[in-house]
């Protein structure tokens, strides 16, 4: 194991001092074959086209393209080789892999007693002989126990069975999720809707920031969020605990095509309701002169919008190059980046809500400026890399 590679990221104090000129920055690699990240420590003679991995025990070599070489020189010429003198370990009394005599005939000795200590099948003590042979076996170790060299030598082929187990597990580990996690390309169908609701997303977020802009909602009564809170709360007790006496009151195959139509409809309605709304606000938008028909309340429009926001994680890290890229996140240039800043926008989009349902008049004026210059820019800033 090379001292200089750690698979930990370095702290933020390593970090800061090195962008301050203070300290080198581990250099961050990617191994070719766990696909795990590792971190190059200063000071060491690993560079970024020759290191050795030490999570799967592979050394990776690229040449002047970056593309990896499976083979070196040193593979087949044996004179590119440094030659290594072997270390005798001269502390061993035994220098075999094998027990001494008298240890032998002590295991051979508890294997005879213990194939003598299990009964038949069909003895009335098969039970007892069998619970008690663990017990049993014990004791035997401990009343032939092995001398000290060849305990040494048992542990030390122990320790060896179980680092290979761990290598294998590990094998099989990356070969499973290679064979699960097969690059797939999205059909056309799959990239055109999930593109289609992530541009109708950030349009209707833009169009109601946009709206709020110009004709901030109005407010009949004096809001708060914890009465809304409690409020919601008792509704939905209520409305379960109704629910619950009508159902036992049902079959359940009834109950099931209850639901099933109640959801239906209601999805239908959202549906119809949100397309009013947009056509309201483009009215609005366009012929400002009716502004006494602009005035919006948000409590109507607060349900489906949060509704829409919270399911809309499902398709917020559409991207447009993701057809070229078989979903592989590495293919494209500032992935990251661009996955945390889908989420913010995904926390302001919830924020948002309660912008326009709680806050003042003014504040909601400047938030909504805000957002208008800065997540159009933002989108189009990381869609263009």
């Amino acid at each position: 194991m090379n001292n200089h590679v750690t698979s930990r990221r370095p702290p933020w104090r390593t970090v800061l001092l090195g962008f301050l000129g203070f300290t080198d920055l581990p250099i961050k690699v990617n191994c070719w074959y766990c696909s795990q990240d590792s971190y190059l420590l200063p000071g060491g003679k690993q560079t970024e086209r020759y290191w050795h991995c030490n999570i799967c025990e592979n050394t990776n070599v690229k040449d002047e393209n970056g593309d990896i070489v499976d083979t070196l020189p040193v593979m087949y010429d044996a004179k590119l080789n440094r030659t290594v003198t072997p270390i005798q370990d001269t502390s061993r009394k035994f220098q075999t892999r094998r027990l001494c005599e008298s240890c032998e005939r002590n295991q051979a000795l508890i294997y005879q007693i213990m194939s003598d200590y299990i009964r038949d099948e069909n003895d009335p003590d098969y039970d007892y002989y069998l619970r008690t042979a663990d017990d049993y076996k014990t004791s035997l170790h401990q009343k032939y126990a092995l001398c000290d060299d060849c305990q040494l030598i048992v542990d030390e082929i122990v320790a060896e069975q179980k680092a290979a187990l761990r290598q294998r597990r590990f094998n099989e580990k990356l070969t499973r999720s290679l064979t699960t996690k097969a690059p797939r390309k999205p059909s056309k169908f799959e990239y055109g809707s999930m593109g289609l609701l992530w541009i109708w997303l950030h349009g209707m977020t833009w169009l109601i920031c946009f709206y709020a802009f110009w004709y901030p909602p109005i407010r009949h009564n004096e809001a708060d969020l914890i009465t809304d809170i409690k409020g919601s709360w008792e509704a939905f007790a209520t409305y379960f605990a109704l629910s619950t006496i009508s159902i036992q009151n049902l079959s359940l195959k009834f109950t099931f095509s209850q639901v099933a139509k109640s959801g239906l409809m209601f999805v239908i309605q959202r549906i119809s309701y949100m397309g009013q709304i947009l056509h309201n606000y483009t009215v609005c938008l366009v012929a400002p002169e009716k502004e006494e028909s602009c005035q919006w309340d948000v409590s109507n429009h607060a349900t489906l919008f949060l509704i829409v926001c919270l399911i809309s994680f499902i398709w917020m890290n559409w991207h447009p190059k993701a057809s070229k890229t078989y979903f592989e996140e590495s293919r494209i240039q500032r992935w990251g980046i661009y996955t945390n800043i889908q989420r913010f926008l995904y926390v302001a989009r919830l924020g948002l809500l309660l912008v326009l349902c709680y806050a003042h008049e003014q504040i909601i004026h400047v938030i909504m400026e805000i957002t208008l210059i800065i997540m159009p820019l933002v989108n189009i800033a990381f869609k263009s890399r």
